[in-house]
């Protein structure tokens, strides 16, 4: 079953908050993982410095997909699906 107009509007105003927060998130763990960059090295730091990178690119790739969806339900509604 189709979404109406007043769904997708609504869905689509969902979707801008997780942008808006994801970029936050994006943003909060760019600062981590360069504060982690520069601290003296030990095998501790350096795992948590990978640890930290990887969650940069999850959300770095969650950000991507979040923009991605919205652009589609963006191009429904100009559509008027």
């Amino acid at each position: 079953m189709p979404l109406t107009t007043e769904q997708l509007q609504k869905h689509f105003g969902q979707v801008e908050r997780h942008v808006v927060e994801t970029k936050a998130h994006v943003a909060r763990q760019q600062q981590i993982v360069k504060e982690l960059s520069l601290r003296k090295e030990s095998l501790l730091k350096s795992d948590l410095r990978e640890d930290a990178a990887k969650m940069l690119a999850i959300l770095e790739d969650s950000l991507r997909n979040l923009e991605q969806h919205r652009e589609l339900i963006g191009s429904w509604l100009e559509r008027g699906e």
